[in-house]
């Protein structure tokens, strides 16, 4: 039985952490003996303890130019003693790749650093880092295609190197649930026509902006799944665009919430492939989303949702107030949501990773 030990430098709720969780179980069933070294600023450790052998928190998300953390990180890889190191994301593989090691790693890409806006030394310091976590790992897997066209391009990586395996997620989990309930859950009245969304609330997913648009659309409530530190910010904003929102924070019952919802919303400014957006596909929700490249490659010609140009305020609300207006399109993208993500088991998905496993180990 070969040993595999999982990196993931935050321990937050989020989508990595869900992938994290479905692949970690399947793993175990598959014959694997998964452990793993996350961070230490969420529940993700106990969440996973019941699949994983061993678990070791760490804070590895102080800051990228905390010294100290790469060597912790290595102690911890050491002390468990595994056949291959799985780094996820790009903190975890930078950390890692700062004290090399002969343990053979393989580095999945859950959105590029780089991509993020900001300051262009901000910028030039996700690319380095980037390039030093893919020339370091023995090999990579993209969650987005074009993620992998990126990296290729860049020359970070030739393209043999690199596998794209997309995400899964928890179809069983993500089924229909009762209405009336979750409008209940959600405080809203049976008569609401209710926009979601499920997301942490940290820059990258613009919710300011989703808040914003959905300010300009008429008889509209927006309900929010997730916390993060832009909660007060966003709270007040809402508050001052006159906006009816409900602020749920993380909470596990997601699909029995995602039941209430009329449309789903993700306005984010970069992507890997958002797992949020594939939930709310499962449970048949009409969609918009800004054109992230993995949204893009989710929701383009699948006719479930409207793809918005990044940032675009008014594009936004310009999708909300079609969608909001033309329930028969609601009703179209309804009917062919679930078919989108009918093949993301989380069964299929850590059998390619094994696949990818079993180039580097004996």
């Amino acid at each position: 039985m070969k040993r595999v030990v999982h990196v993931m430098a935050s321990g937050a709720r989020g989508g990595g952490a869900e992938h994290l969780r479905g692949l970690i179980r399947e793993q175990k069933a598959l014959g694997w003996v998964p452990s793993a070294v996350v961070g230490d600023d969420g529940p993700l450790a106990a969440q996973i303890e019941g699949d994983a052998e061993r678990v070791t928190t760490l804070d590895l998300m102080r800051s990228r130019w905390d010294m100290a953390a790469p060597r912790r990180l290595r102690r911890a890889i050491n002390d468990l003693a595994p056949d291959i190191v799985h780094l996820h994301g790009t903190r975890a593989a930078f950390f890692a790749a700062l004290t090399p090691s002969l343990l053979p790693s393989v580095y999945t890409v859950h959105g590029l650093s780089y991509r993020k806006q900001g300051a262009t030394v901000v910028r030039a310091v996700g690319h380095a880092a980037e390039a030093l976590a893919c020339t370091r790992a023995r090999r990579i897997i993209t969650v987005a295609r074009a993620d992998l066209d990126d990296l290729v391009a860049k020359h970070f990586a030739s393209r043999g190197k690199i596998t794209h395996v997309p995400n899964a997620m928890d179809l069983e989990r993500f089924q229909e649930h009762d209405r009336a309930e979750a409008r209940r859950r959600m405080g809203v009245s049976a008569e609401s026509f209710v926009v979601g969304t499920v997301s942490r609330l940290v820059p990258q997913k613009a919710v300011a902006d989703a808040i914003d648009a959905l300010a300009r659309v008429r008889d509209v409530t927006f309900v929010v799944i997730g916390d993060g530190p832009e909660r007060a910010e966003l709270r007040t904003r809402a508050a001052g665009r006159g906006l009816r929102t409900v602020f749920l924070g993380a909470r596990d019952d997601v699909p029995q919430l995602l039941a209430g919802v009329d449309v789903f919303l993700l306005a984010s400014r970069w992507e890997g492939e958002p797992i949020a957006l594939l939930e709310a596909l499962a449970m048949r929700l009409p969609c918009i989303a800004t054109a992230t490249a993995g949204s893009t490659e989710i929701l383009e010609g699948s006719g479930a949702g409207l793809l918005t140009p990044v940032g675009d305020i008014a594009a936004l609300a310009g999708a909300l107030t079609r969608l909001r207006d033309e329930p028969e399109l609601r009703r179209q993208m309804s009917q062919v949501a679930r078919d989108v993500v009918r093949h993301r088991s989380f069964r299929e998905n850590a059998r390619s990773v094994l696949d990818v496993y079993r180039t580097v180990v004996s």
